[in-house]
């Protein structure tokens, strides 16, 4: 899963750069940032559940 969110991270920032209206880009770079701190916040939380389970 996490490398089809790294994907579509990706693919929003690259599709932002397509985009004519630059409130649509804006939008659509936000989201992708947004997704990408969330993953990384994920990662981090499961990280350390799994340390806490190994304890």
């Amino acid at each position: 899963m996490t490398n089809k969110t790294k994907d579509l991270v990706a693919a929003g920032h690259a599709q932002a750069k397509e985009l004519h209206c630059a409130e649509s880009a804006a939008l659509v770079r936000e989201l992708a940032t947004q997704l990408d701190v969330q993953r990384v916040r994920a990662d981090t939380l499961a990280t350390k559940l799994r340390q806490g389970a190994a304890q």
